[in-house]
């Protein structure tokens, strides 16, 4: 049955966002998680440039799924965020649209960057299972992401 769902959830993804490799569909398939590097730690950024981290904190409900999440600015923009994973996203000030994507169900979330921003965004599970964004302050963040390992993006 897991594997079924998990199976789906990348055939939608493909038909969604296009942007998995051969090797990434058969780990996502075979049940292993996403491609993680290090414990969170803050990146640095230029006092012209704002960082959004996006997290999924680790949590039982839903952790066997993944949220996929485009940034249409990047070049590589598909990140399959598992649970208790996160991104650090180094934009430009302006507009930052998001994509997320859990099995059929989407969802847009937009935020205004200035220089120098640093922002917080948890990305979950929400109601009837589409994804759902929350901006969080940096000291509550801090407790939530500090386990979180970093993701890559699809290749």
């Amino acid at each position: 049955m897991r594997f079924g769902i998990v199976l789906l959830a990348v055939v939608i993804a493909i038909a969604e966002f296009g942007c998995f490799s051969a090797a990434e569909l058969h780990s996502v398939a075979a049940g292993e998680k996403s491609a993680k590097g290090s414990v969170f730690a803050p990146v640095s950024i230029s006092k012209s440039e704002a960082v959004v981290y996006f997290f999924r904190p680790k949590q039982f409900s839903g952790k066997a799924a993944q949220i996929f999440m485009s940034i249409p600015e990047e070049a590589n923009n598909c990140y399959a965020l598992s649970d208790n994973g996160y991104h650090a996203h180094i934009a430009n000030p302006g507009n930052l649209t998001v994509l997320a994507a859990i099995y059929r169900k989407q969802k847009n979330f937009s935020m205004n960057l200035k220089p120098g921003d640093k922002r917080f965004v948890k990305v979950s599970f929400g109601t009837w299972g589409s994804p759902d964004f929350a901006e969080v302050p940096e000291s509550m963040a801090l407790e939530m992401i500090g386990e979180c390992m970093k993701i890559s993006a699809c290749k």
